[in-house]
């Protein structure tokens, strides 16, 4: 079957469903990260030329908190990835944004090097560097009252009472809160001051760290080491609101665009849950926002770097990462149908199933479409 084929058969066949309603609440803080502050009149300008996203956003929307980005080498292979964060400081009482200043939230065992890699742009700059972790704490915060509210992703979640603070003419930093800037289906994120403590309702209760990345792999989303000297795409930057493609020039940006614009992605990540237990089986492959419910801590065995065989020994992927019965591979997405026969794959002599949450449907079936746009229009010539 030809690519073009291919692509309307997962067009027809990949149909979004509705999500499965499940009441689920929890915060989790986050151990494994680190807060690198990047402040002066050439934070701005230093950052729109080493990354993906556009900076501009920022003064663009005014109640954006937050992007999510990839920092790339010269051949467009990604180093690191992270958030960008406009801190929030409370002057005599009144709530104000940080206009020079962002904050770079990134998986810890990454800061020395990313610390090392900034320094590079920074010579005879106006910018001053800072390790804020142990001034700060992340919290990531899940419930379906989040859910339901407006507010869009990066975007801040506007229910902090600045009244809280003293009144001084001193800045004092205030939590920042807002909706992941990569998909909303993973919640409220929190950077919140040592000193603060995060006000939350009594139904939200405090959950392991196991439990967000369980639920972050399940919507197919990897990160920092699980990333690293990957190409963007194949880790699903575009899906996740991570790249500008009309900002201008940045490290990496030739082979990231000439890929965007001309190529295809074949391979891209997508997760997957371990076990034939029938509490596994999914209605239609489509699962509920949080997924949480499909974890198993006590599956431990690492899978990372096996290969992925379908029915027929052939290979569907490899396994970037699992943690417990739930992971990340990257796949060959445009060979897969939407029946369990062609979702289900062996790895290690272990059964397995890809699994598509409806945010990933959706999101593959639209670049599914362009893919489809590209060859008609390769057709005509």
């Amino acid at each position: 079957m030809n690519l073009l084929k291919q692509c309307k058969q997962l067009l027809k066949t990949r149909c979004l469903q509705n999500e499965l309603a499940y009441q689920i609440s929890y915060y989790s803080k986050l151990q494994n990260r680190k807060i690198i502050s990047l402040s002066g009149k050439d934070a701005k300008s230093i950052l729109q030329g080493i990354q993906t996203n556009d900076m501009n956003l920022f003064s663009q929307q005014s109640n954006k908190a937050a992007l999510y980005t990839q920092f790339l080498n010269p051949q467009g292979r990604i180093i690191f990835d992270a958030l960008i964060i406009r801190p929030q400081v409370v002057i005599q009482g009144e709530l104000k944004t940080k206009e020079d200043e962002y904050w770079i939230d990134l998986e810890s065992k990454q800061g020395a090097d990313f610390i090392k890699h900034i320094k590079k742009y920074c010579l005879r700059k106006r910018v001053s560097l800072a390790d804020f972790t142990n001034k700060v704490n992340v919290v990531t915060v899940y419930s379906d009252l989040i859910m339901q509210q407006k507010e869009q992703e990066g975007d801040y979640w506007n229910h902090l009472d600045a009244s809280i603070y003293e009144k001084t003419q001193d800045e004092i930093y205030t939590q920042v809160c807002y909706t992941d800037p990569r998909c909303s289906n993973l919640g409220m994120r929190c950077i919140v001051p040592s000193q603060d403590q995060l006000q939350l309702d009594k139904t939200i209760e405090e959950k392991s760290q196991d439990i967000y990345d369980a639920q972050r792999l399940v919507l197919g989303i990897a990160q920092g080491s699980e990333v690293a000297d990957r190409l963007p795409f194949t880790v699903n930057l575009d899906f996740l609101n991570g790249v500008s493609f009309t900002k201008g020039c940045y490290v990496g940006q030739e082979l990231t665009a000439r890929t965007y614009h001309t190529g295809i992605v074949r391979r891209r990540v997508v997760p997957f849950v371990l076990g034939d237990n029938q509490k596994h089986q999914l209605q239609n492959n489509v699962i509920n926002p949080s997924g949480v419910n499909m974890y198993d801590p006590n599956f431990n065995e690492s899978l990372e770097g096996e290969s992925m065989l379908d029915k027929n020994s052939n290979e569907v992927g490899k396994i970037l990462y699992n943690k417990g019965n739930v992971g990340i591979a990257l796949v060959k997405y445009l060979e897969r149908g939407s029946n369990t026969d062609d979702l289900s794959f062996q790895a290690k002599n272990i059964k397995g199933q890809l699994i598509y949450s409806s945010w990933l449907n959706q999101k593959i079936n639209e670049y599914v479409q362009i893919i489809k746009e590209k060859e008609e229009k390769a057709a005509m010539f």
